[in-house]
């Protein structure tokens, strides 16, 4: 068991093909009868919520869940129905799981990369697992996913409008619509506090002048229309290129 959680996905396909298997006989050939249903229920509670080595089964499958959304994990070598199914037969098994609380703070953390660096390998699967998992668990367990999804939408809408503000077309590039201002592209993404991981912010950074310029119009364009909401910018979860010649 050790050998297989160590790191690869082969034990989380043997813990879904084992589940597969004693699904289909309890269903098949007991009818799925009570008796065996409560005996296998408790025999996966049991076993699926032991410790695997030094890692919790709630990180393997929050683990497995990310590779099978991020670009060049599992998901990008499948189909979509064949993630959507593999995440569904995941979701099955996560309802045996004592620690579910600690799987979503896994996920959250892990979604959180995966929008903000462009690492998202279908939107269609994000919003699956996410609708899985509210039907297991309700909306509460699923609410500040569901708000990070919805901050990510909210944020291209608030950079194409201050593309127009600036009087510039749109020019789309995978983060959304960019505005120039001097030679700059600047783009931002405006997250919602309570939906995501808490990021520190680094006032003790000192940033270029021209840098500082693009922020200070982006908080002038976002106070003209959301006075009530204050910004902080978390540098740390920026990217950005520069080209030099010589």
């Amino acid at each position: 068991k050790q050998e297989l959680a160590s790191g690869k996905p082969e034990y989380i396909h043997s813990l879904l093909d084992l589940h597969e298997h004693y699904m289909n006989l309890v269903q098949n050939c007991f009818a799925g009868h009570a008796v065996f249903t409560k005996a296998m229920k408790d025999a996966f509670e049991r076993f699926v919520n032991e410790q695997v080595g030094d890692t919790s089964t709630a990180m393997l499958f929050a683990n497995y869940c990310d590779s099978l959304l991020s670009v060049g994990g599992l998901g990008s070598k499948m189909m979509d129905s064949d993630v959507e199914n593999a995440l569904d037969k995941l979701v099955m098994l996560f309802s045996y799981l004592a620690e579910k609380d600690l799987f979503q703070e896994f996920c959250r953390k892990q979604l959180a990369k995966r929008l903000l660096l462009d690492r998202s390998h279908s939107d269609d699967a994000e919003r699956f697992l996410i609708s899985k998992l509210k039907q297991r668990c309700g909306s509460h367990f699923t609410s500040k996913l569901e708000g990070m999804i919805t901050d990510m939408r909210l944020s291209k809408d608030f950079q194409d409008r201050f593309v127009r503000s600036l009087g510039q077309g749109d020019e789309i590039s995978s983060m959304g619509s960019v505005a120039m201002i001097g030679e700059i592209e600047f783009t931002v993404r405006v997250l919602t506090t309570g939906h995501w991981p808490t990021y520190q912010e680094d006032k003790s950074l000192v940033l270029p002048s021209p840098l500082k310029t693009c922020i200070s119009a982006y908080e002038n364009f976002y106070h003209s229309d959301t006075s009530q909401r204050v910004l902080r910018w978390v540098h740390s979860l920026g990217k950005g290129s520069l080209e030099t010649s010589l």
